[in-house]
């Protein structure tokens, strides 16, 4: 088929339309008129099309980097407010330690001074009522010795001692 299109071309007399010399001229003109067209068409519309596309992304990036920056910013200053925050929470904590501390030291400093008085006091008692069953103790002492003494006489001599004796003999022991 190919063969059969070059042969009727041949026949008619002429070459290949684009190599022949004798339409150079009217090439050239359409081949300007085309390329007009074309730098007319690219300068006017794709290129500004292209040139906002990229102001609206390198814009659009540019926003976003700027965003991204204040963010930034912004969360720095979050966390050191953040950090501030607990660093005066601890504080604060510490504080209420210290005086949670210094009161149970003074409740405590308290109720040991209680504790002491309270068993000083029961000492005391206790001693008191030691020496009042000691004086109690040396009172019947001197009769249960009489006693025992006048026993201990009668059953050695068969007469019961008179008191005036006894008591003689208990004031010498005493």
């Amino acid at each position: 088929m190919a063969g059969e299109a070059a042969k009727a071309a041949g026949e008619q007399g002429g070459a290949f339309p684009p190599f022949d010399a004798s339409l150079f001229s009217e090439q050239l003109v359409w081949f300007a008129i085309s390329f007009g067209f074309l730098y007319i068409l690219l300068a006017t519309v794709i290129l500004p099309r292209f040139e906002k596309t990229i102001a609206t992304r390198k814009a659009t990036i540019q926003a976003d980097l700027d965003a991204a920056v204040a963010e930034q910013a912004a969360a720095q200053a979050a966390r050191e407010a953040a950090e501030n925050a607990a660093a005066k929470a601890r504080a604060e904590a510490r504080r209420t330690v210290e005086a949670v501390r210094r009161e149970a030291d003074a409740e405590l400093a308290t109720a040991d001074a209680q504790a002491a008085e309270a068993a000083e006091a029961r000492l005391v008692a206790a001693e008191r009522q030691i020496d009042e069953a000691r004086n109690a103790a040396l009172a019947t002492v001197g009769s249960v010795v009489g006693d025992l003494a006048s026993d201990i006489v009668e059953q050695l001599t068969g007469k019961a001692p008179t008191a005036t004796a006894l008591n003689a003999a208990l004031k010498g022991v005493a």
